[in-house]
């Protein structure tokens, strides 16, 4: 896998680890009030540096902070930059899926795939 992945730790609730030149920008959004708070959004005066290639794999990572239970991890290999943006939603913390039943999401993440990189845009 690349190198070159950044880790976001500034919201009280997550951490946030991505590839800049896969990430532009990522939000959570509390399904219950609409309330939605930006995770990261690339500083567009600083383009990624690609010189030696656009990276073809990158890492999602996000870890809950302060107690919150969230260990997600994905792992995108998009060899031609198809994807356009990620975002997948989550379910209530302590949720067993042996239970059964209906189950709440009530969280939502998105990741935009806009990222600015050098070259081109240097």
């Amino acid at each position: 896998m690349s190198d070159g992945h950044i880790t976001i730790g500034g919201d009280s609730e997550y951490e946030l680890t991505v590839h800049p030149a896969f990430a532009s920008a990522c939000t959570v959004t509390n399904k219950a009030t609409g309330q939605a708070r930006k995770l990261y959004e690339q500083d567009r005066s600083k383009p990624v540096d690609c010189s030696k290639g656009h990276p073809k794999k990158h890492r999602i990572v996000l870890r809950g902070k302060n107690g919150k239970k969230r260990n997600v991890t994905i792992t995108v290999d998009d060899p031609e930059n198809a994807i356009a943006s990620l975002s997948f939603n989550l379910y209530e913390e302590g949720h067993d899926p042996a239970a059964g039943g209906d189950s709440i999401t009530t969280e939502s993440v998105d990741v935009a795939n806009a990222a600015l990189t050098c070259p081109p845009y240097c």
